[in-house]
């Protein structure tokens, strides 16, 4: 599974990483029956699902208006069904620079249940 991403910073200040979470829906298969939703999202009554922090090897200093885009993988581990690695590819365009200022980074985060 890919996504991509793309923020813009409204705050300068250091930026140590990324966090994440889920929300799924789950149809009933009987007609009429009861949708579930299921959401993680810090904004939702707590679950033991929780939230995940990715953090960076090396803080990035970052500024108003800095342009944070990027890409986000997941690869399920084909014999352990719970093992999966989350693959993050990003770069962070500084909006205060005249000259094209780009900051490049990527790490693969194993994890596993």
């Amino acid at each position: 599974m890919k996504g991509e991403f793309h923020f813009c910073m409204e705050k300068s200040g250091i930026f140590h990483g990324f966090t994440a979470w889920f929300m799924v829906q789950f149809e009933s298969l009987e007609m009429g029956g009861a949708t579930v939703k299921l959401n993680t999202g810090p904004d939702s009554e707590p679950t033991h699902w929780k939230q995940t922090l990715f953090m960076l090897d090396r803080p990035v200093s970052v500024n108003v208006g800095d342009i944070l885009s990027g890409t986000v993988t997941l690869h399920r581990n084909p014999v352990w069904r719970r093992h999966m690695t989350v693959a993050l590819h990003w770069n962070i365009n500084n909006s205060k620079s005249d000259a094209d200022s780009c900051q490049v980074g990527t790490k693969s985060f194993p994890m596993w249940r």
